[in-house]
């Protein structure tokens, strides 16, 4: 696992790196693009998915404010801004990672930026369309009206285990087991149990991890008691089974089958929309 799988999320779950090391970009946009061109999008795509860069960020713990440090593809840095961003119907999950958001979101604009074109990027992370838990950060501004948008796509790994691949498995159980994979990818996502568990064994981090958890389980209509690492997976356990009854009705009134729930299942990917024009 690289340090940016034990960045953002267990930075939303409170574990980090000291601050060390410098920016190194590997890969970056031409000196001068043409937004206007059909491929600005794709260019700037293969950029934000292949430029490496360190964020350098203050993460508030309880009390306390942690110097950290988080490696990794400016995609990656993006799609954990948006899982460390979550929220649950709309009501936020934490905010001891906003300066992680803030210096990521501008790491990203600064490295996109160029004198003849703009380019704005948003990663989206959800466990399918229009769940109540998800997240998302954005980098540049919206483009304006009547511009001539080029859009291109990547996906990025959000950290959890469980995929759509899971969820077309138990789609022949029904709703219910579908939501179930959805609902543990979640949990696994914003929970990851081996980082948690180190978050925990440190005095620097302990409380603001029970913290999450306290919220977590206040937003999902749970209860949770988390004394120390060993609690990680029955806590885990618990806030998965809150949600699964409410992701299956959700997934039950949206889908004509189980099968068109597990397909629209996107627990385990950050969706990067980037989108190119020229000024």
């Amino acid at each position: 696992m690289t340090d940016r799988a034990v960045s953002t999320v267990v930075d939303a779950a409170l574990c980090l790196l000291l601050v060390s090391g410098a920016v190194a970009t590997l890969v970056a946009l031409p000196e001068e693009p043409e937004p206007s061109r059909a491929d600005a999008a794709d260019d700037a795509a293969n950029a934000v998915g292949a430029s490496t860069a360190r964020v350098n960020y203050t993460l508030a713990a309880g009390d306390r404010d942690l110097e950290r440090s988080a490696h990794g593809t400016l995609a990656e840095h993006l799609a954990d801004a948006a899982v460390a961003n979550a929220s649950v119907r709309g009501r936020p999950l934490s905010n001891a990672s906003d300066g992680f958001e803030r210096a990521a979101t501008a790491l990203v604009a600064a490295e996109l930026a160029r004198p003849n074109g703009s380019v704005a990027v948003r990663a989206r992370w959800e466990p399918y369309p229009d769940a109540p838990i998800g997240g998302e950060a954005s980098a540049g501004v919206a483009p304006p009206p009547g511009a001539d948008v080029h859009v291109a796509t990547l996906t990025v790994p959000s950290g959890a285990a469980m995929n759509r691949e899971d969820a077309r498995s138990a789609a022949d159980d029904g709703y219910r087991s579908v939501a179930r994979v959805a609902a543990h990818g979640v949990v696994e996502t914003l929970f990851p149990p081996e980082e948690t568990a180190l978050s925990l064994q440190d005095p620097a981090t302990e409380s603001a991890t029970v913290a999450r958890y306290r919220r977590a389980a206040g937003l999902f209509g749970s209860q949770v008691d988390v004394d120390g690492p060993d609690d990680v997976p029955r806590a885990n356990d618990r806030l998965a089974d809150a949600l699964v009854d409410e992701f299956a009705g959700d997934l039950a009134s949206r889908y004509d089958t189980p099968r068109a729930a597990a397909d629209a299942v996107a627990v385990g990917e950050v969706r990067i929309t980037v989108r190119a024009w020229e000024r």
